[in-house]
């Protein structure tokens, strides 16, 4: 079972991790698959403009199949009567040939879809294969039906195969349509409209270095003939200072789902932990028993038995072992993985699909794990085993039964330092977590209550006018009176654990872009949140749409742009668009971490929903009691949005932790494994050893020798064991420490108390699995040895 529970832990973390990081996307050729992208400073990516995505086209020296993309999550859809949110998925006409995907019915959509060069399409749309089950029930009848999709008719052409996740490694898309369905062609082929992903194949015999060089002088070009006559000096800066990157995408686009990469590797390293100390014991007791079975080995090779045959045995049985031990282990995988995966995507923003089958490389994983348990269990056994010949075995059978020698307790040793290794590991985790869960952002955030809005079938996200001012207005007026709620605003769910970024030059003297985490907000956050504004002033519902357009910046952020003087009344840019050009700053508050407590950028920048339509009604964000009901029909009776979901702000910055909480509860459960492990070791081999020498002891007991002799000749022994253990497992555990300091927040690799804690555990659960054989050592009796003899 021990052996079961290691190689299932470790099949489990690293199939996830195989799903998750290193599987090549199941399309035609994903070796030579990569992903364009636009950059916007030295992190901030965005998508290219339907002129852009034109030109690049003639890059076929370095880039064949150029196909484009773009994602809307939470797309209202209509099935039936039924409103439904799904994730959108918006391609080229050569999207599913060029990926090589073919229609588990009816077909897919194809160039006579879409047309680029007018960007024009046709009304067609194919489901996912998990939407068309859930919303259909897998009915074949529902080819050729209609679908409303922000309140527009679209015609169901075909399924895509099950298991179809696009570019992505872990999402289906539920809904896929032509790429110029659903939007105002004028506006969405503008130039400053940054919104089409790209990807395509390299071209033969072109290397990712020879493609990046090949197109830098193409793009250069593009936007020189691209940037709109009519654009401001600094606007025009903003947008020929635009780069262009292209990122490998054979393992799928960069989606976020890096940041659960080192977690795993964490979990994939405490499960190897656990397989070790785990074989370790299986070695430990097969030696005992090829030691306590030397009588027998001796009358074996008496009867003819070459020593060869007898290790020959000693390999079956651990084969055998092995054999079984994987099997089992296997099923717990077969269990672990989606158990694993749930946990740790649970608050992934899409419909997940991660392919946990095994593949090449981790039958491959699975193969070696079996062959390096045999041969950390089976081979020391058949090492020890007896080169005597039986005379030899028959004459001193007990003294060689009962000369383990160092390999014994070397064994346990080893089992104590791997075991120290975990608890700390897992003890650091721990404090972690709670670290996180009590840490200060710098704003108040207790009592508070998110409730996130969808804009209802054929309504747009945002509107930046007059009439929308009011609306906003009208709509904190219908909560309070509906909940009796007074603190009420706009403003992005904070704590969400990954920042919301964009790139920003000082206006009056443009320099390298700087990335800064972006939050649009309404008049009163600054109250709402309690937060200390340093100077300036609150946004207020004047700052509406045609009004100038301002912003409120962090110090940091403040220091940084306009060191050694006052941001207040100075212009900062961000973008090519016309919403990010000329942006006043009228405050600066003090440093908050906003989105993250923990990896959280200090640089923020804060604009009011009143003047930006990309982001206008993100949530809302109530503090107090608020009755569910009573918000929903508030929010609904307006006409223009309904409330998806509400939730409170621990329970969005408990799932922003998700990953340390699979960390510390993962080492947690490994960590007691292990140490349960090296305390069964070495109460095993203390117990033999007790056994062994009974007839010592008694003699002596008989010789006046006291109880407490023979305990503490059996406790200094453990307690060898024990120190040997712990001095390597620390030293191993000061190296490990360093690599996990990225997940750690609020507490030092060293930090005393979970070293403490860890140690503590340790010694204590040893000194019980010492105490019980000294006690029995204690308890020889010397006239029950006669009487045995």
């Amino acid at each position: 079972m021990t052996l079961a529970a290691g190689i299932g832990a470790t099949t489990a973390a690293f199939s996830v991790l195989n799903a998750i990081a290193f599987r090549d996307l199941p399309v035609k050729n994903p070796k030579a698959l990569v992903e364009l992208s636009v950059t916007m400073g030295s992190s901030n990516t965005v998508g290219f403009s339907v002129p852009m995505v034109r030109a690049l086209e003639r890059s076929h020296d370095a880039l064949l199949n150029l196909v484009g993309f773009a994602w809307q999550a939470r797309a209202n859809v209509e099935v039936g009567d039924e409103l439904k949110q799904a994730d959108l998925l918006r391609v080229t006409g050569d999207f599913y040939s060029v990926l090589g995907t073919k229609p588990a019915i009816g077909r897919l959509i194809g160039p006579q879809d879409m047309n680029l060069a007018s960007f024009s399409s046709e009304p067609v749309a194919v489901l996912g294969w998990g939407f068309w089950q859930r919303e259909y029930g897998g009915d074949v009848a529902a080819i050729g039906k209609m679908i409303r999709i922000e309140g527009k008719p679209f015609t169901i052409i075909g399924i895509a195969p099950r298991g179809f996740t696009a570019l992505s490694m872990i999402q289906e898309p539920n809904v896929t349509v032509p790429l110029a369905t659903n939007e105002d062609p004028q506006e969405a082929a503008a130039p400053g409209m940054l919104w089409v992903h790209l990807a395509g194949h390299l071209a033969r015999g072109i290397r990712l270095e020879q493609a990046r060089a090949r197109l830098a002088p193409l793009w250069r070009s593009i936007k020189t003939d691209l940037v709109p006559a009519n654009y401001a000096p600094q606007r025009r800066a903003n947008f020929l200072s635009l780069g262009l990157n292209v990122w490998p995408a054979q393992n799928g686009m960069r989606d976020g789902r890096s940041r659960f990469v080192q977690p795993l590797w964490f979990l994939l390293a405490l499960a190897v932990i656990v397989l070790t100390v785990a074989c370790m014991n299986a070695a430990g007791l097969m030696l005992a028993r090829t030691a306590q079975h030397t009588h027998d080995i001796g009358i074996r090779m008496a009867l003819g038995a070459s020593s060869l045959d007898i290790r020959r045995q000693a390999v079956a049985e651990a084969i055998v072992l092995a054999a079984l031990g994987s099997s089992l282990g296997l099923l717990i995988a077969q269990w672990a993985s989606p158990a694993i995966a749930g946990f740790m995507l649970q608050e992934w923003p899409g419909s997940v699909v991660l392919r946990l089958t095994p593949d090449l490389h981790e039958l491959v994983i699975v193969a070696t794990i079996v062959l390096c348990v045999c041969l950390l269990f089976g081979a020391l056994p058949v090492w020890r085993m007896p080169r005597r010949s039986s005379t030899d075995l028959f004459q001193g059978g007990a003294r060689v039964a009962a000369r383990i020698g160092r390999v014994g307790p070397i064994l346990v040793a080893g089992q104590v330092a791997l075991a120290i290794v975990a608890s700390i590991d897992a003890g650091l985790l721990v404090r972690t977590l709670q670290h996180r869960a009590t840490a200060d952002p710098g704003f108040n955030r207790a009592s508070m209550t998110v409730a996130e809005l969808q804009p209802r079938p054929g309504v747009p996200f945002a509107v930046a006018s007059p009439a929308a001012n009011v609306y906003d207005r009208q709509l904190f007026d219908s909560i309070r009176a509906a909940t009796g709620v007074r603190d009420v605003v706009f403003s992005q769910p904070p704590l969400t654990g990954v920042d919301w970024l964009r790139s920003i030059v000082a206006a009056d003297a443009p320099s390298v872009p700087i990335d800064v985490a972006y939050a649009p907000v309404s008049p009163g956050f600054v109250n709402f949140f309690g937060l200390t504004l340093q100077e300036g002033r609150d946004f207020t519902w004047s700052d509406g749409s045609g009004r100038p357009r301002i912003a409120i910046v962090s110090q940091t952020l403040a220091d940084r742009l306009y060191p050694g003087r006052s941001a207040v009344g100075e212009y900062i840019n961000f973008g090519p668009t016309p919403a990010g050009q000329h942006i006043e700053i009228v405050g600066v508050i003090k440093d908050i971490k906003f989105y993250d407590v923990k990896n959280g950028s200090p640089l923020m920048l804060f604009v009011p929903t009143l003047q930006n339509p990309e982001a206008s009604q993100p949530a809302i964000l109530l503090r107090g009691a608020v009755p569910a009901a009573a918000l929903r029909q508030a929010v609904f009776s307006l006409g223009r949005s309904y409330v998806l979901r509400i939730r409170s702000l621990d329970d969005i910055a408990k799932a922003a932790t998700r990953q340390e909480q699979l960390a510390a509860i993962a080492g947690s459960i490994f960590s007691a494994f292990a140490v349960g492990l090296a305390a069964l070791g070495l109460y095993g081999l203390l117990m033999y050893v007790v056994s062994r020498r009974t007839r010592e002891f008694a003699i002596r007991v008989a010789l006046g020798g006291r109880a407490w002799t023979l305990i503490n000749l059996v406790l200094r022994q453990g307690a060898g064991i024990v120190a040997t253990g712990t001095v390597f497992g620390s030293l191993v555990a000061i190296v490990s420490i360093r690599w996990l300091e990225s997940l750690l927040y609020g507490i030092k690799a060293s930090d005393a108390l979970a070293l403490g804690i860890a140690t503590l555990v340790l010694t204590a659960v040893l000194v019980i699995a010492c105490a019980i054989p000294a006690a029995r050592a204690a308890r020889a009796d010397p006239l029950t040895l006669m009487r045995a003899e």
